[in-house]
């Protein structure tokens, strides 16, 4: 058997787009939400995300799962299709 990890992040978790002062509601935690200035947050959590991300890749290295980013923006047939092709190819350099 063969193992994907498809990780589904909405394109502003990855990009995160917010300026100025935000509220952001915890979807862990229901009703807990902090303001904060989101420009000075935003270095902080996009290297928290980083570092995130590559711990779970690595943890599919050593399952030997791939892991695929997808946004959810894309659609499901797209994002199937890549990461299919993107194996295939891999496996023919091996």
């Amino acid at each position: 058997h063969e193992g994907m990890l498809f990780h589904l992040l909405d394109p502003m978790e990855i990009d995160f787009p917010f300026r100025g002062w935000m509220q952001f509601k915890s979807t862990e935690n229901l009703g807990e939400a902090r303001l904060l200035e989101s420009s000075g947050f935003r270095k902080a959590y996009l290297e928290a995300l980083s570092n995130y991300l590559k711990d779970i890749r690595r943890l599919g290295l050593l399952y030997e799962f791939d892991h695929v980013i997808c946004r959810t923006s894309r659609h499901w047939r797209e994002l199937l299709f890549d990461a299919m092709t993107r194996r295939q190819l891999a496996k023919g350099r091996k």
